[in-house]
């Protein structure tokens, strides 16, 4: 990039379906599923959140809230057995949109969730 500081229009064109990014172009979030099941629910939710995971291993994962403006609310550590997994959260946060990151295996995974 030139040290101009003058800005000029761009032909490029982008395109994002709605709810699968959030950030800056320089560091965007992606809120896509990915390769292994991760699901979380109710979302919104009113006090309790139900995490399931499917591990290829047993270890230990953490999940981190945080509110949109990248405050840290909450913060919960697990053991994990290899399969199926079904975890609970009652976060006792204010109404609102938070961001849920789950750590496992130096891989985190986000999500959108809502308070109601």
């Amino acid at each position: 990039m030139k040290n101009d500081k003058t800005l000029k229009p761009s032909t490029k064109k982008f395109s994002f379906n709605r709810n699968t990014l959030l950030g800056t172009f320089k560091e965007p979030i992606d809120l896509r599923e990915h390769k292994f099941n991760f699901s979380v629910s109710p979302n919104p939710f009113k006090n309790e959140l139900s995490i399931k995971v499917n591990a290829d291993k047993d270890e230990t994962s953490r999940i981190i809230l945080f509110s949109i403006t990248g405050q840290q609310v909450f913060e919960k550590e697990f053991k994990i057995n290899k399969g199926n997994n079904s975890l609970t959260v009652n976060p006792e946060i204010s109404n609102g949109v938070y961001l849920l990151h789950y750590i496992s295996n130096n891989e985190t995974i986000i999500k959108k969730i809502i308070k109601d």
